[in-house]
């Protein structure tokens, strides 16, 4: 009796150490272009490729281990812009999208001649 009491008790701890556990977070992935940073809360929002609607937009946090990276370089949150296009690599945590890598393609910037012109 004693036994089979301890085995009760000893399988009802493992159910509730299993339920508490966190869920193993997976990696995914969007890619877009940026439509706001706030480097002061740490946010980065992308709408999807293919959308223009703004449910479509994704805001994530980007916490300082995060890493940014444009033509093979590092970069800071606070270097990216409005039409960037990117690729973040996040993962969902407390309801949250945290971003743990994100890969830009710097959109053309407004003083630069179209490509075809050439420079009188």
């Amino acid at each position: 009796m004693v036994q089979r009491l301890a085995m009760l008790s000893a399988a009802t701890l493992l159910l509730a150490a299993a339920a508490t556990a966190p869920a193993k977070e997976s990696a995914r992935s969007v890619a877009g272009h940026v439509t706001k940073v706030d480097p002061s809360a740490k946010t980065l929002t992308v709408r999807e490729d293919g959308t223009t609607e703004a449910a479509h937009e994704m805001t994530f946090e980007v916490l300082s281990g995060a890493r940014i990276i444009a033509a093979g370089k590092p970069e800071k949150l606070v270097q990216l812009r409005q039409g960037d296009a990117v690729t973040v690599k996040y993962i969902e945590r407390n309801g949250k999208s945290i971003a743990e890598r994100i890969d830009v393609a710097k959109a053309p910037s407004p003083t630069s001649p179209s490509h075809g012109q050439t420079k009188r």
